[in-house]
């Protein structure tokens, strides 16, 4: 079970690069009708990307199922914090665009990065007994 952990990670942490690529693309879209709407999709996203795809060669070459699970903890935590703050901006009264379809898009996809990152989070410190500290 320990061994199938490092793979659970990668496989979790590529639905988390999707859903942060997706994001980007409703920056795209939300940009055409407000460029500064288009910049707090693109911020939100590339700290997720990045917290994603940075957890990838931290964690290739360890064997410690343990030190997987903090690095993991970490990359998600980064992950949970940025989609806690889309979930408040994405919906605010800040910047309007015409289509709400976009905001409410980005706000269910950043509500689910939010339940997977907590869930990778606990699993990590139940199956691996990963510190909870970043």
């Amino acid at each position: 079970m320990e061994m199938n952990f490092k793979k659970y990670s990668k496989i979790t942490i590529t639905i988390l690069l999707a859903i942060s690529i997706v994001i980007f693309v409703l920056g795209v879209l939300a940009w055409s009708e407000n460029v500064y709407t288009g910049i707090i999709y693109f911020i939100v996203a590339a700290i997720m990307f990045i917290g994603c795809i940075y957890l990838y060669p931290r964690i290739a070459k360890i064997e410690d199922m343990q030190e997987v699970g903090n690095r993991s903890v970490q990359s998600n935590w980064i992950v949970l914090s940025v989609g806690i703050a889309g979930m408040a901006l994405f919906l605010a009264p800040f910047f309007r665009i015409e289509s709400m379809a976009i905001p409410y898009a980005a706000f269910v996809l950043c509500a689910v990065s939010v339940i997977l990152s907590a869930f990778n989070i606990y699993s990590a410190v139940k199956k691996v007994k990963a510190r909870m500290v970043v």
